[in-house]
């Protein structure tokens, strides 16, 4: 009877004899079998598809794994196997591709760096290259500079050692300044020479348009002094105390300008004085062999050729106990104390030091020194400056000037002269007292 519903399925198997139950239970088997040879044909297939169009090491593991849950179908245990070897060879190329990429960044990072310490050997050889010829350039000019200076055509090497801007042409300029000043920083004023023989200064009198042919300038409390080519000299300003009385001076190297007094050393190393005689400060006729000489505010010194130094006037601070000072070869004077510089580069000082001016003992390599009215400066061979003493108005900040060639303390400030012939000072008023932001003294 045909089973074309569960109703005629039941009653079969309900009032069916043993040998239609037998056929009737192995029809189902047989139905059960393709039912389930059907559902791992569809598993089989698609994960066979899967298999084929697999692209990573995900898609087959994916397929190896459908492949394990039908191991006995079929070829799906040697399908696995085979994914799993698929999976081992993308990992093996994976792999391959990652250290050759690492190997080619190593490459690459190597090529760089050869690279770099190629570009980095030609630039320090253009460096060194540069600075060779810079420093044939610099020593050309300053070997000119020197013949110049020889020859007696000072404003040519002045500017040219200035171009030069070596040390030697710094320490050649400090040198000349030393003997030649051509900065002075006075009470309440500042003058300055130029390489021309013309004078500048800050209170901008009428008087120094007329001078020429200046040589060398000195600035007192209310007097400035100016040495002429011809050994004559010129004075302005106050007189009360007949400080400016130089007219007849004759064969002059050297002046200085005290408080109110005025100094002049002559080309036989013999001193002349004029102005205020209180304490004796311009008893120097009967000073012989004087190479260098100073005037401060009660007192003079004068530097001997035998680098001895030797004083007059106000000595009630001690500033002219210098009879056992030797190996000077400069000396100047402030306010009530003197500073020498040896010749080995040290600076000894004497006087007041109520202000800590005479604080000298640790300097090294000077080349210039000047003493203000209480505060004393001295010029290094590298062209920075030092300084002690007063700070009233800011009279010792100089620890950032660079370049310098000269210097001068004035009263209650200091000035200096750079080797591009510009001025720097510590202090400017409000009534442009000190004011020098526009001078230069080389053009």
């Amino acid at each position: 009877m045909p089973f074309d519903n569960k109703d005629n399925y039941k009653k079969a198997m309900r009032f069916g004899d043993d040998a239609l139950k037998a056929e009737l239970t192995e029809a189902i088997e047989f139905i059960k079998t393709r039912i389930e040879n059907k559902r791992l044909e569809g598993i089989y297939t698609e994960t066979v598809t899967v298999m084929r169009s697999a692209k990573n090491d995900s898609d087959f593991k994916k397929a190896a794994s459908t492949f394990r849950t039908i191991p006995d179908y079929k070829d799906a245990a040697k399908l696995a196997e085979e994914c799993e070897r698929k999976i081992e060879e993308i990992k093996a190329k994976e792999e391959a591709e990652r250290l050759e990429q690492e190997r080619q960044a190593e490459i690459k990072r190597e090529k760089t760096k050869k690279i770099a310490i190629i570009v980095a050997s030609i630039v320090a050889v253009a460096i060194i290259a540069a600075i060779v010829i810079s420093n044939i350039i610099s020593n050309m000019k300053y070997n000119e500079a020197t013949k110049l200076m020889e020859e007696g055509k000072t404003s040519e090497a002045v500017k040219l050692y200035a171009e030069s801007g070596n040390e030697d042409s710094l320490k050649a300029l400090s040198k000349f300044f030393s003997k030649t000043p051509m900065l002075a920083g006075g009470y309440g004023y500042t003058v300055g020479l130029k390489t021309d023989g013309t004078v500048v200064a800050t209170n901008d009198s009428n008087e120094f348009y007329t001078w020429h042919d200046i040589v060398a300038v000195s600035a007192g409390y209310r007097h400035t002094v100016g040495l002429k080519s011809d050994g004559t000299v010129v004075a302005t300003g106050d007189n009360k105390y007949g400080q400016c009385n130089v007219s007849d001076w004759r064969d002059i190297v050297a002046v200085s300008a005290g408080n109110i007094h005025t100094v002049g050393l002559k080309s036989d190393r013999t001193v002349v004085a004029t102005g205020c005689n209180d304490d004796g400060r311009c008893d120097v006729s009967s000073w012989k062999d004087i190479v260098n000489i100073s005037a401060g505010r009660q007192h003079t010194a004068g530097l001997k050729s035998d680098d001895t130094v030797v004083a007059v006037g106000r000595n009630v601070e001690g500033q002219c106990n210098v009879r056992d000072w030797h190996d000077i070869v400069a000396v100047d004077t402030g306010g009530f104390h003197t500073v020498g510089l040896k010749r080995d580069g040290t600076v000894v000082a004497t006087g007041n030091n109520e202000e800590g001016q005479c604080n000298v003992s640790d300097w090294r390599d000077i080349v210039a020194v000047s003493a203000g009215y209480d505060h004393t400066v001295g010029l290094k061979s590298n062209g920075t400056v030092v300084a002690t003493g007063s700070n009233f108005n800011g009279a010792c900040n100089v620890s950032d000037w660079r370049d310098i060639v000269a210097i001068s303390a004035g009263y209650y400030y200091t000035v200096g002269l750079k080797s591009d012939g510009t001025i720097v000072a510590t202090y400017v008023s409000e009534q442009g007292q000190y004011d020098i932001s526009d001078w230069n003294l080389f053009e």
